[in-house]
């Protein structure tokens, strides 16, 4: 665990709400512990990983009650919505287990729905890895909750994806059902590499969340088990 299993129990003693009057990201707070929580998943301390996505939890559905969006692009919404949302998921589904339940896949689904309109409103000069990764996040989600035309729909599009072609080939392949082996080879050299833990992005990259929605989408495309199953998929993650 990068900050070892001392550092992680004393981020858990923090005060969760220091500072929350001013708050105007909840979603990265959220995220913040969402992303602690994986971290010391996948080191074995499980107990501490739950109280990490509980917390997570506690900020997205706090966040949510106190802290109205502005429906103004300046402000990063709808972006900022989505990623509270999609973090509420995730951590619905860790700490609750499969099946994943209406309420998860609703998020999932609003997430993905927010990204994509966000998305929309980009600029060619703001058409970065940022926005190609958020997104490839659009993609993602409406896979998970098996809106596979929509997907394919917005994998159509016109804009590039040069900074994250690898990804967009494998999403590609799982939209139209690709079952060669050449898939596997090529989703098992992507997935393993990126999970390494000393792989570093040469560009914006959602690491976290790239590793597990895909390990999702590989057990669902790929597995006999439960068609999501977030604890397994999280432990997949780990080198």
């Amino acid at each position: 665990m990068a900050r070892g299993r001392e550092g992680y129990a004393t981020v858990l003693t923090w005060d969760l709400w220091d500072g929350w009057e001013k708050e105007v990201e909840p979603d990265d707070r959220a995220f913040g512990q969402f992303c602690f929580g994986l971290e010391t998943l996948c080191g074995g301390e499980e107990a501490m990983a739950r109280a990490y996505f509980a917390r997570a939890l506690e900020v997205c559905e706090r966040g949510e009650r106190e802290k109205p969006w502005s429906e103004s692009p300046h402000y990063g919404f709808p972006l900022n919505r989505a990623r509270l949302r999609r973090v509420r998921a995730h951590c619905l589904g860790l700490l609750t287990g499969p099946p994943a339940t209406e309420a998860l896949k609703a998020d999932l689904r609003a997430a993905s729905v927010d990204y994509q309109t966000w998305c929309a409103g980009l600029t060619a000069s703001e058409w970065d890895p940022q926005g190609q990764a958020y997104y490839l996040a659009a993609v993602r989600l409406a896979q998970l909750v098996n809106e596979t035309e929509r997907a394919r729909e917005l994998l159509k599009s016109r804009r590039s994806l040069r900074y994250h072609t690898e990804e967009r080939a494998l999403l590609v392949a799982m939209a139209s059902g690709a079952t060669d082996s050449s898939f596997h080879v090529q989703y098992a050299s992507f997935f393993d590499r990126i999970r390494e833990p000393m792989y570093k992005p040469p560009f914006f990259f959602e690491l976290h969340l790239v590793r597990l929605e895909l390990a999702l989408l590989y057990d669902s495309f790929c597995g006999d088990g439960p068609a999501l199953d977030w604890r397994s998929a999280a432990l997949k993650t780990a080198a």
